[in-house]
């Protein structure tokens, strides 16, 4: 059975799970995202709340729904899809780039708190992926996307051994390292910033 909606409407979540009533769901992926590319104070509210909903309400209203049931049967996965851009300071697409960031934490922290019930958790930390919402962002240049069935993938993959998990081989996973641990929060946001206002400004 196909559900077809906006997670950011809790009735399209609520006729999700309502069709999951019965059923041994045994992997949730959180894939949906919003991402309204612009300067925070040129976007409109609406545009930068519903983000927030798509983002992360959604997520946790999923996982408060759906993990409880695998938890009762001792397996079961999660995939929570987040972003590189969740690594530095992401202006023009600062909303986005903070929840993903968000997504990250709550992975992390839900991985910690089903270790112990047999329900694995991993956070899919991507770059640019070639999907349609990436290419309607008509960024200029940048690294080139990955297929999406690598993220997909990577992350099933990972699912069960590794928290959080960055697709698109060593260079990227590299990059990751450098801009969250190893440069100065300063640096790290200089580089970033300047690498989306080559694609977006």
């Amino acid at each position: 059975m196909a559900v077809s909606g906006d997670v950011g409407d809790v009735a399209t979540v609520d006729t999700l799970t309502d069709a999951c009533t019965g059923k041994d769901v045994g992997l949730l992926v959180v894939n949906a995202a919003r991402s309204q590319g612009g300067a925070v104070l040129e976007t409109s509210e609406d545009d930068l709340v519903a983000q927030v909903r798509v983002n992360c309400e959604a997520a946790l209203r999923l996982v408060r729904r759906l993990v409880p049931a695998m938890v009762e049967r001792g397996r079961g996965g999660v995939v929570l899809t987040s972003s590189l851009s969740s690594v530095a300071a992401a202006p023009w697409v600062a909303t986005y780039a903070a929840t993903k960031s968000f997504l990250v934490r709550f992975g992390e922290s839900l991985a910690e708190e089903l270790r112990p019930t047999g329900v694995d958790v991993t956070v899919l930390m991507p770059g640019p992926v070639d999907t349609p919402g990436f290419r309607s962002s008509r960024p200029r240049g940048g690294p080139a996307p990955i297929p999406p069935r690598v993220a997909a993938s990577t992350a099933l993959d990972a699912l069960g051994r590794r928290t959080v998990v960055v697709p698109g081989g060593a260079r990227v996973a590299a990059q990751r390292v450098l801009l969250q641990r190893l440069l100065p929060a300063r640096v790290a946001n200089h580089i970033m910033a300047t690498a989306l206002r080559r694609m977006y400004r």
